[in-house]
């Protein structure tokens, strides 16, 4: 049996796989298609700006 492989994700899923980058949790596939994603999705692409200027936020602030 011929496994398809799937380029494109709908932008919920890019959205969460984005989510998983932050946190290290995604696989090497998964940040692959997410760029592909990327590259044509405006909206995908300013959250995926967004998350990561939250994150770089929350680690400079130094709260514990």
């Amino acid at each position: 049996m011929c496994a398809k492989i799937k380029v494109f994700m709908p932008c919920d899923e890019a959205n969460h796989v984005c989510d998983k980058t932050q946190y290290s949790e995604a696989t090497l596939w998964e940040k692959i298609i997410l760029n592909l994603h990327l590259i044509y999705c405006r909206a995908c692409c300013g959250y995926t700006k967004n998350n990561s200027k939250l994150t770089k936020a929350v680690k400079a602030s130094k709260v514990d």
